[in-house]
């Protein structure tokens, strides 16, 4: 968990520097990469180390186990809605092109970042104060929560806040990547190097033609054709990565729920272990999927 917690620190930090280092990588897409990297850099120094704490029951004081627990929450949550906010950016731009380019800019990707950041702030506060006031005095120094108490509200948060926009993420990635795929067939196709109803033309002009191509220029290809091949692989391994690194603990969860005396420590805490490991992968898919964040990366390195 230590190297994990490492890690996570140093590739998410390179991200997140990147980013003030060089202000053209901010684009409407971008802005939701640097809000997930900002996420994974928290959980990477607060919530790891606190979640060591919690599991190794050392004592603390109650006003700093409810600090811990509410930062947990709040980072872990808005780790969940930058995923959906990622996810839902893509396909909106994938379905609805025109209103995404005339509407979509990377002020308006700030301000639903901050203004999901703050929506979540607000609504998990009562439930850690109504928390506190439950738990009795002996278990306010070991960092748990006691769900029973208000299971409702615990039931509320826990489905909207993690299990909901994680499975809405996995859908939605999975949906952008095979239409993307479609869309990638259905251009090769088109652009094929031989077509029967092209026009016939004399020698001449063709001549004319080479002789005016200059071929010392690289053919760049259409802005629209390099963003679907770079967000192929991109979607493709997020969705894969969804499913990998969430669903196993997620299910664990909603079992946990469902069935009374479900409870296995060590297959949480791997599972737990599991789901940390995205916030280390999260920045090598983009570093592997994102030429220009690629390029920004090694010029920051060459500078330094």
């Amino acid at each position: 968990m230590t190297l994990l917690a490492f890690g996570t620190t140093f590739y998410n930090g390179t991200i997140i520097l990147a980013f003030v280092k060089f202000k053209k990588l901010f684009t409407p897409f971008n802005v939701y990469i640097l809000n997930l990297s900002t996420t994974d850099f928290l959980i990477a120094i607060i919530v790891m180390p606190g979640y060591i704490l919690r599991t190794l029951n050392l004592p603390l004081h109650p006003s700093l186990c409810w600090a811990v627990l509410y930062t947990n929450d709040v980072i872990m949550v808005s780790q969940c809605q930058g995923m959906f906010l990622l996810s839902l950016s893509r396909l909106w731009s994938l379905v609805l092109p025109l209103s995404y380019k005339n509407l979509a800019s990377p002020r308006v990707s700030a301000g639903i970042c901050v203004s999901w950041w703050i929506l979540w702030i607000v609504v998990l506060l009562p439930y850690r104060i109504i928390d506190r006031s439950y738990s009795p005095k002996s278990e306010l120094a070991t960092c748990h929560s006691n769900y029973a108490a208000q299971r409702a509200y615990a039931t509320f948060i826990e489905f909207v806040g993690f299990d909901a926009p994680v499975f809405l993420a996995l859908g939605m990635n999975s949906f952008v990547f095979f239409k993307l795929v479609q869309r990638k067939m259905r251009k090769r196709n088109q652009a094929g190097p031989f077509s029967t109803n092209a026009p016939t033309i004399s020698r001449h002009v063709t001549d004319t033609v080479t002789t005016s191509i200059d071929h010392s220029k690289p053919v760049s290809r259409p802005k629209s054709v390099s963003d679907d091949a770079k967000h192929v692989r991109l979607f493709g391994l997020l969705a894969v990565f969804v499913l990998v690194c969430y669903m196993p603990i997620f299910c664990y969860y909603i079992l946990s729920d469902l069935i009374d005396g479900f409870y296995y420590p060590t297959v949480r805490n791997a599972l737990t272990c599991v789901e940390f490991s995205a916030c280390i992968l999260n920045p090598l898919i983009y570093h592997a999927n994102l030429p220009e964040l690629r390029n920004n990366l090694h010029k920051l390195f060459k500078r330094s």
